[in-house]
């Protein structure tokens, strides 16, 4: 609950303490400044080009600071409330609650749509751009009110129990992208995307045009492919794909892993290669190490027990030269 009224409000104009009450209204306490909050609203096409050396001049920079304070809130918030989830699980549920269709939504329903400034508002509904202006928002909040009251606001409008709920059913955000390299690594099988650029134009049923195909290996085995606009969406439709064939039974992770480990076991039990029949003839010639040291031995213990005689030592060397050669 906002109470008192700061003295600040009395040096904004009419339109400006209209702005100042939608603030406190939407983020729960009376701000400082109003200056991060006007940059959050300013996309990159109405930016400042005079803004001083230090100061932004659009909600670029914003947007990057609270996508990173969003991401750690609402991660806390899902460690906590399911102890018993593991890293897939957590993952795939912030994703779908912090995704770009969500937090566009969400920002149109606070109302922060009529504060933005860009250059047209024609393509606003339809675009990421109020989505990146939550983002910046959420910065701005930081900035100006710490921490404590940036997680108070996501907690109460991202990450409440219903926006939770929302994104645990909404099967339409699926990541099942996320959802098939978990599987993988639950039943130890690697998963491979094998992503192109098109190379002949092609439209989808629903009438876009395919830019990139992708290809998902599970276990060096070609599992399904997918098409798309973008390499995101070309690889989510493969993955959705093969998802699907998972679930229905028509493919199996731990059959593909068994056919997997039975080709890595005919390689390993392949007989060596036979030695070179040059090899064979010739195998005599090629000594083993232990011999040539022997013999570097027995020439050093010929040498100490005949005393450096020089005839007697190279009459005996002769001799022992002779006999390994006659050996080989």
């Amino acid at each position: 609950m906002i109470v008192g009224i700061p003295d600040i409000i009395k040096l904004f104009s009419r339109e400006g303490r209209k702005f100042y009450f939608f603030l406190a209204r939407t983020t729960g306490y009376w701000p400082k400044s109003t200056a991060p909050f006007r940059t959050a609203f300013t996309h990159k096409s109405a930016a400042d080009k005079h803004a001083h050396q230090g100061q932004d001049a659009d909600n670029e920079r914003l947007e990057y600071l609270g996508d990173a304070i969003i991401e750690a809130v609402v991660s806390d918030v899902l460690y906590h409330r399911f102890p018993e989830g593991d890293e897939g699980f957590l993952s795939h549920t912030r994703s779908n609650m912090v995704c770009r269709a969500r937090l566009n939504k969400i920002s149109f329903e606070l109302g922060l749509d009529k504060y933005i400034t860009m250059a047209s508002r024609k393509d606003l509904a339809i675009s990421h751009i109020s989505g990146d202006v939550l983002e910046a928002f959420v910065a701005a909040i930081y900035l100006d009110g710490g921490m404590k009251r940036a997680s108070s606001f996501i907690k109460r409008v991202i990450a409440n129990p219903s926006r939770i709920d929302e994104a645990l059913h909404d099967s339409t955000q699926a990541n099942y992208k996320s959802m098939l390299v978990n599987l993988g690594e639950q039943h130890g099988v690697e998963v491979i995307f094998d992503t192109r650029k098109a190379t002949e134009r092609r439209m989808s049923e629903d009438g876009e045009e395919i830019n990139f195909t992708s290809e998902v290996l599970l276990a060096n085995t070609l599992a399904g492919q997918g098409f798309g606009r973008s390499k995101k969406m070309a690889e989510q439709h493969a993955a959705e794909i093969v998802c699907k064939s998972l679930e229905d039974g028509t493919m199996s992770l731990d059959e593909l892993k068994l056919k997997a480990e039975g080709h890595k076991a005919v390689e390993k039990d392949a007989p060596a290669d036979i030695t070179a029949p040059d090899d064979v003839e010739n195998g005599s010639r090629n000594q083993p190490q232990e011999t040539e040291d022997a013999r570097r031995e027995e020439l050093t213990r010929l040498e100490d027990i005949l005393g450096g005689n020089e005839p007697k030592l190279a009459t005996r060397m002769a001799e022992l030269a002779s006999h390994w050669q006659q050996e080989a």
